[in-house]
């Protein structure tokens, strides 16, 4: 999830002599890659579309499974490719300038293929020579890690999660701003694939390393001994030391932070900023959105009692329009009307978590997925729901 320290991990990354990582460079490469899979008649059919979070969606659950299932492995449409490299170049430019004199490298009649060429421009443009780990850091799309796992066996996948409480404070405290119930799902999307890819399936196994964003701030050193471990690499010193990061263009670089001048360190204040920059409406919202999510990664509520108040159903907290980043306005609906509908979607989670087990034969697994993405994550959830009930009582 952005927001999320992604780019400091990325920073802290790159800075060992033996890794050479790319900041933000191929989203739109995955985004391509879903528009294959995805039925036409649908807008993520649309590669410039944003990635969905595929909740409460006949024809986006049918979508996340495909993704979930398929390999990189596919045709590629080699008339595509210049379009592709107009994508990455406007997408990539601000994070990854180095790679963007040089997309027409891009390459390949499958998406393997034109995968493997876009590791190998960033071998050949951003290493300072002698690397053996190649990688780069990208945000939203997590989805598509079971795909590269299955078409690169050697690739290994770090996942970086933060409080969504932090994540939403820090991209909605000052314009351009995002619905909230947006950021909330893509959150909770991205935190449902953390745990999915962490359970024993022969595909992952000690292939994803999830770290806390809270953890990497308060503890560096511990965090950057546990990715050389997770490498195979040594520890190098130069990871924890901010001083020595640079950013896109080989200039030190300084943290990026809406709360206001980034500085070369690792800011411990960060964790809890959200506290003031959101109201307690906001809190409510995200908990009771995010809130059975947030108890995978031990994020506690502020409000013990997680519930769907008459207020927070029919007058949710909404960003106002004016306030809007100018792609939301043509793609997320905001209007009043349609967020109580969604937030009355919301109360079915709820509801499959209490019910009663008799009661749950009958529930389509569709229905199960659409609330949750994975059967085994509600059925952990309403086991961990279960017992919080019990201990509580």
């Amino acid at each position: 999830m952005f927001r999320s320290g992604t780019t400091l991990l990325g920073r802290m990354l790159n800075a060992h002599p033996q890794i050479v990582l790319a900041s933000d460079p191929f989203l739109p490469f995955f985004k391509t890659f879903r528009s294959q899979l995805a039925d036409p008649s649908t807008p993520d059919s649309n590669p410039d579309y944003p990635l969905s979070d595929y909740y409460f969606s006949p024809s986006g659950i049918a979508l996340f499974r495909r993704i979930q299932d398929s390999s990189l492995d596919l045709p590629f449409d080699t008339s595509e490719l210049d379009a592709l490299r107009k994508r990455i170049r406007a997408y990539g430019e601000p994070y990854s300038p180095k790679l963007m004199p040089h997309l027409g490298e891009i390459a390949g009649e499958t998406y393997t293929e034109v995968f493997g060429s876009m590791l190998e421009l960033i071998r050949r443009h951003e290493a300072k020579g002698g690397e053996s780990v190649i990688g780069f850091k990208e945000v939203w799309a997590d989805e598509f890690i079971p795909c590269m796992a299955r078409s690169i066996p050697t690739a290994k996948f770090i996942q970086i999660v933060r409080d969504p409480r932090a994540v939403c404070g820090s991209k909605n405290v000052r314009p351009p701003r995002y619905p909230w119930l947006f950021l909330a799902r893509q959150w909770r999307k991205l935190t449902a694939l953390a745990w999915k890819y962490r359970q024993p399936d022969g595909l992952l196994d000690n292939r994803v390393l999830c770290i806390r964003y809270e953890d990497l701030v308060t503890d560096p050193d511990r965090i950057a001994t546990a990715i050389c471990e997770f490498l195979g690499i040594e520890f190098a010193p130069a990871m924890v030391d901010p001083g020595q990061y640079v950013d896109g263009s080989g200039q030190p670089w300084k943290q990026n932070t809406s709360y206001g001048e980034g500085k070369q360190q690792f800011d411990r204040s960060s964790v809890d900023k959200w506290r003031k920059a959101l109201s307690p409406q906001e809190i409510a919202l995200i908990e009771t959105i995010c809130g059975p999510e947030m108890s995978l990664l031990a994020y506690s509520p502020d409000v013990a009692e997680r519930r769907f108040t008459p207020s927070l159903l029919l007058a949710p907290p909404r960003v106002a329009d004016s306030d809007l980043a100018a792609w939301t306005l043509d793609v997320l609906s905001n209007d009043p009307l349609h967020t109580t509908v969604e937030m009355t979607k919301e109360t079915l989670r709820e509801q499959l978590l209490n019910a009663p087990k008799d009661e749950l034969e009958s529930v389509s697994s569709e229905i199960i997925e659409g609330g949750f993405l994975f059967s085994d994550l509600f059925r952990h959830l309403r086991y961990q729901h279960g017992a919080s009930q019990k201990i509580s009582g």
